[in-house]
């Protein structure tokens, strides 16, 4: 995916302050009255009002706030019902994508849903949820805003205290985009891996003696555990089973997809070899140190996404997504407002519209808190 903006600077620019005063005039002057004489508004007026209400919210006076809040509902849209989207064609920019789509008739840049990763993002680096993030989430919701879980763990044990602490009652992507819940647990969506793909991976790693883990559903099954398989217990996800030789599952189990553990340069050796024998029948991650994944082609929270969104009948632009790692990079490319974490790596940050502070500084909840919580809208500069 090409499709790269500039980023968003988590500061003010100055310029914004100093025109500051003149677009609150604007918002609230004769060009925002609700005359008969005066039915469509322009979309210079359209991005000064927004600007004005998402740029520095804390500067306008209630009747200006008052006539910006008229504005907007007097000129949005019903928001449409779109169909899964793939990831946005990598010819066009997201400058020229948002541009297709405000000519196809779509609101300002309403934020109607936020959808973060768990570990990394939501969570900090200690796996624990800060009571700022759980009350900007939360406020969040409490303003219309929907909040979505993506991540490439199963719906294991740490999934309960979450599901509560955020009082989540929509579909989760989970598993890379793997499998699809709906609230309630039931399963909306599944994709496996394929038999003879599974059965090369299992031989390549254990030709080259690194550890291996299954994950069907919301099992996580290997050959004996060691060192590595325990890495995973920390994160909440479900105990590895031992069980004997994987390949023996095949044909019995579905998997979805493996993991190959080791150290970061033994990874990082076999990895071009592995993609190389695999010749593109399969996808490779990392979204961990020291854990390769491997999925079925095609598949990633992206369109693990898409699917959620279909089932809400919400567009992608309506969507804040925010990440730290290689496995959200789709996801931050195909939404309207992607927010990369501090901690995330230089390959997340240059697709991101925003970089905010890392997970262990409440960066999700500063992201949520500046581009939801102020106004719920948003543009470009």
């Amino acid at each position: 995916m090409a499709a790269i903006a500039s980023p968003i600077t988590s500061g003010t620019p100055s310029r914004h302050l100093s025109s500051c005063s003149q677009r609150q005039r604007t918002c609230s002057g004769a060009q925002v009255s609700s005359s008969a004489q005066q039915p469509l508004r322009t979309r210079e007026v359209q991005r000064s009002c927004t600007r004005a209400l998402a740029v520095v919210p804390g500067t306008v006076s209630k009747r200006t706030r008052q006539y910006q809040l008229e504005f907007l509902q007097t000129t949005a849209k019903p928001k449409p019902q779109s169909p899964v989207r793939e990831v946005p064609d990598a010819g066009l920019t997201r400058r020229q994508r948002y541009q297709q789509d405000e000519d196809g008739g779509l609101p300002l840049r309403e934020i109607a849903l936020i959808a973060t990763d768990v570990d990394g993002t939501l969570l900090n680096c200690n796996h624990a949820l800060s009571d700022r993030t759980e009350r900007a989430l939360l406020m969040a919701q409490e303003q219309g805003i929907q909040v979505v879980l993506a991540t490439g763990k199963a719906r294991g044990p740490w999934f309960p205290e979450i599901q509560e602490r955020l009082k989540l009652e929509t579909p989760g992507v989970f598993l890379q985009g793997l499998m699809v819940y709906g609230a309630d647990g039931s399963l909306l969506y599944e994709r496996t891996m394929a038999e003879d793909v599974a059965r090369q991976v299992i031989r390549f790693g254990k030709a080259e003696s690194v550890t291996l883990t299954a994950y069907c559903g919301e099992r996580v099954l290997c050959e004996e555990r060691d060192e590595h398989t325990d890495r995973l217990i920390p994160y909440g996800e479900p105990i590895p089973e031992a069980v004997g030789p994987l390949e023996d599952l095949i044909g019995f189990t579905s998997i979805h997809k493996l993991i190959l553990m080791a150290g970061d340069d033994t990874l990082a050796a076999l990895r071009p070899r592995l993609e190389a024998e695999l010749d593109g029948m399969a996808s490779l991650i990392t979204s961990v140190p020291g854990m390769l994944e491997v999925l079925p082609l095609g598949v990633s929270k992206a369109t693990g996404l898409a699917r959620v969104l279909d089932i809400m009948g919400l567009h992608p632009q309506q969507v804040m997504a925010a990440g730290d790692g290689e496995n959200d990079i789709e996801m931050l490319q195909m939404v309207g407002l992607g927010v990369a974490m501090a901690n995330a790596g230089p390959s997340v940050k240059a697709v991101a519209d925003h970089v905010s502070s890392s997970n262990d500084h409440d960066g999700l909840a500063a992201a949520v808190e500046r581009f939801a919580l102020s106004a719920g809208v948003w543009c470009w500069d």
